[in-house]
């Protein structure tokens, strides 16, 4: 069924014009170096400063930093000049500060700051916090920082100020996020780094690591997973070494109460700037998904829309859940209104590409706005461990154009042991890349 809902359409702008500044982003680096007054002259540091920044503030406007550390390393004129505004600058609004806010949220919940930049450890380079900051291990802290980014906020973290405090200090903070500091350094000492290859890693790499071929490091703290919360939509660049240079985080479907670790199946964060395929117009797409041992309790799914530039996807009328792609024993079958998000607006520069535009030959859509999706459903229960399929059809916009399915090759995907999905589309049949989805 097509139809144009003005009302809907009405509200629908209305909702976006006063929704927050939102992004969700982590970044970590094992050292400080590269934003010291040293290491900042240094082109390849200007330049991963200027992508470190860019990527977090992707999907705000105002562009204010806060600057929150006493070490030199992060708190330093060089830094704060080339963030700031005026010739040759970078154009932030940046306001440095030791001293650590009760909130980085307004009385409405919404981001202070569009990014905080913050160190620190409980040894030298301790913050202030209404009375002293270490005296519980910088959880406070830590509370705030979560409290931040679950809200919107963008965080970029630095470690290695002395070796053996980034794990205690940090780790409350990232582990909520799938990360932690291994214990100890990680035995670079100055060295120039080659980090050349980190820029074709998908998915943050080429954002992030475009022009930088090298980094200083002497004595950092490696950053890997946190096993014991595996999270999707983390991604640890390593040397040669296996040394985890650089963490970043970027969230799956993050609308709640999916953010929280409440999911079963993840095939990795969105894309958004390398193709999509038609759910509508008689075309089915499948995805499939695992469920492990024990069976689980569905209760509902995201996933991300490109939609014609303006348009905003509504309802899924037929959603499925079956033992083969589109077919064979169905356990779901069901309209599925949408709860949207917009991600990002055509031509965008996200994920090293542009928004709603296809990078693929061939694709044949239009400029696309990008939407994160999410359906709660009637729960229903599948057992396992086996595979299954998640298959869209006949997908709704407001304007009546195509919603399509954001293709992410499974970049990302989680648990790793049963990842990326295996695609299918109908027109023609045959198999397609992975699509970015979460099942709950």
């Amino acid at each position: 069924m097509r139809r144009f809902n003005y009302g809907l359409a009405i509200v629908t702008l209305l909702v976006l014009a006063v929704m927050p500044a939102v992004g969700q982003s982590i970044f970590v680096s094992n050292d400080e170096q590269f934003t010291s007054e040293l290491g900042l002259p240094l082109d390849n540091d200007k330049t991963l400063v200027q992508n470190m920044a860019a990527w977090l503030t992707t999907f705000t406007t105002t562009k204010n930093i806060l600057i929150l550390s006493n070490n030199p390393g992060l708190n330093n004129p060089a830094l704060i000049g080339y963030l700031g505004p005026g010739v040759g600058n970078l154009g932030y609004t940046v306001r440095a500060t030791t001293v650590a806010p009760g909130t980085l949220l307004s009385s409405r919940g919404i981001p202070l700051y569009d990014a905080v930049f913050v160190s620190g450890d409980c040894r030298f380079d301790a913050l202030v916090f209404a009375t002293a900051i270490c005296s519980n291990g910088f959880a406070a802290l830590d509370a705030v920082l979560v409290n931040y980014v679950n809200a919107g906020g963008n965080v970029f973290l630095e470690v290695g100020l002395v070796c053996s405090a980034g794990a205690p200090t940090w780790d409350p903070f990232l582990n909520a996020f799938g990360m932690a500091i291994a214990n100890g350094c990680n035995g670079i000492s100055q060295q120039n780094v080659n980090i050349s290859s980190f820029h074709t890693q998908q998915l943050y790499g080429p954002a992030l690591f475009a022009g930088v071929n090298s980094v200083y490091i002497d004595e950092g703290e490696n950053v890997q997973l946190y096993n014991l919360n595996p999270n999707n939509g983390v991604q640890i660049f390593t040397d040669t070494s296996l040394n985890g240079l650089y963490g970043a985080w970027r969230p799956t479907c993050s609308q709640p109460p999916y953010g929280t670790g409440g999911g079963l199946y993840s095939d990795g964060p969105v894309n958004a700037t390398l193709n999509a395929y038609t759910m509508d117009f008689g075309n089915v797409v499948s995805d499939s998904f695992s469920v492990p041992s024990g069976g689980a309790a569905i209760t509902g799914f995201c996933f991300y829309a490109w939609v014609s530039q303006g348009d905003f996807p509504e309802e899924i009328e037929q959603a499925s859940v079956t033992s083969l792609p589109s077919g064979g024993t169905s356990y779901f079958n069901s309209a599925a209104p949408l709860t949207c998000q917009l991600y990002c607006a055509f031509g965008k520069s996200v994920n090293g590409g542009t928004c709603g535009l296809c990078s693929v030959p061939g694709c044949s859509l239009g400029p696309s706005d990008v939407y994160e999706c999410t359906a709660s459903i009637t729960p229903f229960f599948l057992s396992g461990p086996g595979t299954y399929w998640l298959n869209f059809q006949n997908a709704v916009s407001v304007q009546g154009g195509p919603v399509s399915w954001d293709q992410n090759d499974g970049v990302l995907c989680w648990p790793s042991a049963v990842c990326p999905s295996s695609g299918v589309y109908t027109s023609p049949q045959g198999p397609i890349p992975p699509e970015s989805f979460d099942i709950y």
